[in-house]
Parts: structure tokens; sequence; C-alpha cells
């Protein structure tokens, strides 16, 4: 049901930022540069269409309902259930699961999941798991940088994707 209230909000959000970006554009290009060649009736619905195919792109799907996913890499993806089951895939496999914390530096993943802590290299996929919190912090993570993987989605997407695309 949350997925469906969301694809609801995405079918009128979407619209109405494609009349705005659309109406700029229209000045611009027509007020400022002279141009009259271009209509607004075929404007907008260009970039209603082209927002929508980017809002469920590998890089702009954050997710839909309670399903949330974050993009690390072009391989890489963080996905969620009610933001607090995560685990990190490559290409749809699951390579780490039962995420509780995270965060990201440079091409390594600081995990904190059920009962250790495990460090993910991207670029090797090098797993070093089963941690303790001394080994953890031995190894460069840092415990006050975790966060919750619902604090890691709303990090990398903000209110301001939601408001500007």
């Amino acid at each position: 049901m949350a997925s469906l209230f969301h694809l609801l909000f995405e079918l009128i959000r979407i619209p109405i930022l494609s009349f705005i970006y659309g109406a700029i554009i229209w000045l611009v290009i027509n007020k400022i540069l002279k141009y009259k060649g271009l209509k607004k009736r075929f404007l907008i619905p260009l970039i209603c269409i082209t927002f929508f195919i980017w809002r469920f792109s590998y890089w702009r799907n954050n997710g839909m309902g309670d399903y949330g996913r974050v993009p690390i890499t072009s391989d890489y993806q963080l996905e969620m259930i009610d933001f607090s089951n995560a685990s990190l895939d490559k290409n749809g496999v699951s390579k780490i699961t039962s995420i509780d914390e995270l965060y990201k530096e440079g091409n390594l993943i600081y995990i904190k999941g059920w009962n250790e802590y495990e460090i993910f290299n991207i670029e090797n996929e090098m797993v070093k798991e089963n941690l303790t919190e001394s080994e953890f912090v031995r190894e460069g993570g840092n415990l006050n940088k975790l966060m919750s993987s619902s604090e890691f989605h709303s990090q990398h997407w903000g209110l301001l994707t939601l408001l500007f695309l």
C-alpha cells in the first residue's frame, strides 16, 4: 500500500516539476534568446516523460514505498526493507546481509551487523568479517560515524532531491 501512495505522489510531483522546469526553459529560450520555434505544449510533456524515465533509472531510483535503495557504485547498491533490514547487493546478488549500521569512506564500507563488525572493500570485494569492536577500530573503523540504513538513505538522497528531481 505504501508503494501505491508513493507512486501516486510521483505521478503528481513529476508533472508539477516538469511544468516549472518547462516554463523556465521556455522563458529563457523564447524570451531571452528570442527563439520562437519552441512550443510549451511539446516541451513540458517531453520533460515529464524524461523525468519519469529518470526517476526509475538505476542512479535515481531511491525505492518505492517501504523499499529503499541507495546506489553505491555502478555495480553495488544498498537495499532496505522498511528502512531497517539492509543488505549490500552486487547486480542483484546479496554480498552482505543483516546490516544494522554503516558508513562509506572512499572504497570501503564499514558495517555493523547484528553481533559483528565487517569492512567491505568495493574495488577487490574483500570482506573482513567477524571483527570485534576493538578489531574494527584497529582496522580504521570509526564507531561514531556509523549510522542506520535509514540515515544513510536520507544522507544520500536528501530533501533537495525530493524537491528538485
